[in-house]
């Protein structure tokens, strides 16, 4: 970890402590509760863990980016992988559905999508105030520990609306795998994409549709229908998230996407900018 990642990390970790231990022990989710939201950590703070972050993660030696959208129902996209000059690389996500209870955020249904099938299984905790969440998600043999702050409001405002007008178009993205892709999405948020590998023999394609979630916050819900081989994900339906936001202190706006199939047992992200 370099030396600035460093000090950002133990800084977010020591304001946490701050606002934790004035808000005293575990509440209603913490051991033996109900796990029923008992409202805001401090007056004024936010009652659950909600909304768009960003920041770095750690895996043993290994470190990285991360972007973490948390939706009012609980449901959690925690996108792993590396910032580059003007996007961000998605490498794996972690996702499931989690309950927030006095400063703290807890799922016991997390996965880890990488690759890796069998898809492992875990969990994924952390403490929050408005200003920062630090947490872990544990599986069997791995720790990914993260820490985060929302995303400023010039980038990405969760609050808003979602606009088909900010993702209509051509996008260049690509897959988890690494499978570029060329997506097209209509303004009625119907899409298709189809492998613009330069290599020759059949294709990767798959249709879908990205709509405004009806809560009013800036995510888009996501269905993609792959098609047969050579997908890696052949003639699977997967169903998720989508947000777009601009690359601070620039005109360039990235795309995320991310979506998981009925049994959470295969998934896949979409990333790219233009």
């Amino acid at each position: 970890m370099s030396a600035t990642r460093k000090s950002r990390w133990l800084g977010l970790v020591a304001g946490l402590a701050l606002v934790l231990a004035a808000c005293g022990g575990d509440g209603a989710g913490g051991k033996g509760g109900t796990g029923v939201n008992p409202g805001p950590i401090d007056p004024g703070g936010p009652p659950r863990l909600e909304g768009a972050w960003s920041g770095g993660f750690e895996v043993g030696s290994d470190q990285g980016d991360t972007r973490l959208l948390v939706l009012a129902d609980g449901e959690f996209w925690l996108l792993y992988g590396r910032d580059l000059p003007g996007s961000f690389e998605v490498e794996g996500f972690v996702q499931g559905s989690g309950v927030s209870a006095s400063g703290k955020f807890t799922s016991v249904n997390a996965k880890d999508f990488f690759g890796l099938l069998p898809v492992p299984t875990g969990t994924l905790e952390a403490s929050y105030s408005a200003e920062a969440a630090v947490g872990a998600a544990k599986f069997p043999g791995l720790t990914l520990e993260f820490s985060v702050e929302p995303v400023p409001a010039t980038s990405y405002d969760y609050g808003a609306a979602a606009s088909l007008s900010d993702i209509v178009g051509l996008w260049e993205m690509r897959l988890l795998d690494g499978t570029p892709v060329e997506v097209t999405i209509q303004p009625d948020g119907s899409l298709a994409g189809i492998e613009s590998s330069t290599l020759g023999g059949p294709r990767c394609s798959f249709i879908g549709a990205a709509v405004p979630r009806p809560d009013g916050t800036n995510v888009f819900d996501v269905e993609l229908a792959f098609g047969a081989a050579p997908c890696t994900l052949a003639n699977q339906v997967l169903t998720g998230m989508g947000y777009t936001y601009t690359i601070a202190g620039t005109a360039v706006r990235q795309f995320l996407v991310a979506g998981v199939n009925g049994i959470r047992g295969r998934g896949t992200a979409l990333y790219g900018t233009r």
